[in-house]
């Protein structure tokens, strides 16, 4: 997270989450507001990267790079 460039406050809090278990979905009874109903669901996140890519983005011009990039 820190080289994504995220700030040492919002990093400290995505740790604290993750250690807590992650977020949580409250219910609601469906007495407390007619036509208002909380589900859970799941995602996937995926992220992807080339290997090496980092150290290329050092060597080159950021132009040429979105060319390899694209051409991948």
């Amino acid at each position: 997270m820190k080289q994504l460039g995220l700030p040492l406050g919002p990093r400290r809090a995505i740790v604290t989450a993750i250690a807590a278990g992650g977020p949580t979905v409250a219910a609601v009874s469906s007495n407390d507001e007619p036509g208002l109903n909380a589900e859970r669901r799941q995602i996937t996140g995926m992220f992807c990267d080339m290997g090496g890519s980092t150290a290329l983005s050092e060597q080159i011009d950021p132009e040429e790079l979105r060319e390899i990039m694209g051409a991948y």
